[in-house]
Formats: structure tokens, C-alpha cells, sequence
């Protein structure tokens, strides 16, 4: 039992690295390095050999199933998060809850949103792609390769997770206001938007890197 959890375990690890190669190959190709999340160049080289092996329709796929999982973690994050302060308050309402009460669950709800809620999304959408698309043992990164990538991508996702949400509560400390607008009402309108633009715009670009 053991054995097969821990190679199930380890394919889901391997199809999560072939997923995310193709992402940070689309954002190399473009001479671009995302904040937090840079490569030396023999690392980019790599991910470039991994992401060859991956059909732009299957990327595609998994970036749309990213989507929606992070969404909808995001949000029960969210409402699990608030439906705890609010009980845990003298008045069992948000009306009774503290401002600093307030600001530090919203940076534990984004430390949970962004170091465990998107690695479990990527996580589930690459399992549920790798079998979408049968994509079989031996075109998965070895495990030397998977290991390497999947601790630097546990370290860059709980680093970035840290920062944001410092920023987050600086925000709330010194413009309450504007915050309190920004989280509840600015981020749940565009959030879903913007997610619909990203996978739209790597579809396009995963099509004109298939054309000659």
C-alpha cells in the first residue's frame, strides 16, 4: 500500500514539474522572469527540454483546471478563514472583531491561499491532466530532475506567500480603508477576469509556438 501511495505520490510530483516547465518556458520565451521566481540558465534549459514533450493542448487544459481549483480554494480559504474569526469573537460576528484581529487573518488566509492553496491546485490539475491525457511514466521528468524542481517551487511559492502577505497587513495598518475596498470588493470582481485573460493569453502563445 505504501509502495504504490509513494508512486502515485511521486507521478503526480512528475506531472506537476512537466506542467510547470511549460509555464516558465512561455515566460522565458518571452525575455521576461517573474519576481520570486527566477532560473539560472542551465535550469531553463532543462525546463525547455521538459516542456518540448508537452502538447500545447494539454498545457492549455491544465492551465484552465489551475483556474478554477485555485478559485475555488482560494475562496474556501477565504470563507473558512472569516466564519472562524466571526466565531471565534465575543459577539460571534464580524461586527465584534478587533482591526489587528482582522488584519492577521487576512495574512494567514493569504499565506494559506498562496503556499497551499496554489501547489494544491497545480498538484490536482496535473494529476487529473495526466490522466485526461494519458500521458504515460516514462515521458515524466526522472526523479533527480522532479526533486530538484519541486523543492525550488515549494521554496519560491512559501517565500512569495511570506512577502505578500506582509504587504497585505502594512496595507491594512496604514490605509484601512482603501484595503478593506481592495480585498472585499476590487479582488473578488477582477480575480476571476484576469484568471480568464492568463489562460486565454498562453493559449495564444502556446499556438504560435506550435506554427512555423
Amino acid at each position: 500500500m505504501n509502495s504504490t501511495a509513494s508512486r502515485g505520490l511521486g507521478r503526480g510530483f512528475g506531472l506537476l514539474v512537466r506542467h510547470w516547465a511549460c509555464n516558465m518556458t512561455l515566460v522565458h520565451g518571452q525575455g521576461t522572469v517573474w519576481p520570486g521566481f527566477a532560473y539560472s540558465q542551465s535550469e531553463q534549459e532543462a525546463l525547455r527540454a521538459i516542456a518540448r514533450r508537452v502538447p500545447s493542448l494539454e498545457f492549455t487544459v491544465w492551465m484552465a483546471f489551475v483556474v478554477v481549483f485555485a478559485l475555488i480554494l482560494f475562496a474556501g480559504f477565504t470563507l473558512l478563514g472569516t466564519w472562524l474569526l466571526a466565531a471565534t469573537s465575543a459577539g460571534h460576528s464580524l461586527d465584534s472583531v478587533s482591526g489587528t484581529a482582522f488584519v492577521l487573518n487576512l495574512g494567514v488566509e493569504m499565506v494559506a491561499s498562496l503556499a497551499v492553496g496554489f501547489p494544491t491546485a497545480m498538484f490536482a490539475a496535473s494529476v487529473l491532466i495526466g490522466r485526461l491525457f494519458a500521458v504515460r511514466d516514462n515521458e515524466l521528468p526522472d526523479a533527480p530532475v522532479r526533486a530538484h524542481y519541486v523543492h525550488k517551487l515549494s521554496f519560491q511559492l512559501t517565500r512569495m506567500a511570506l512577502l505578500g502577505s506582509t504587504v497585505v497587513v502594512a496595507m491594512c495598518l496604514w490605509l484601512p480603508d482603501r484595503a478593506w475596498l481592495l480585498t472585499r470588493c476590487v479582488i473578488p470582481v477582477l480575480v476571476p477576469a484576469v484568471s480568464l485573460a492568463v489562460v486565454l493569453c498562453y493559449r495564444y502563445r502556446a499556438l504560435g509556438s506550435d506554427s512555423p
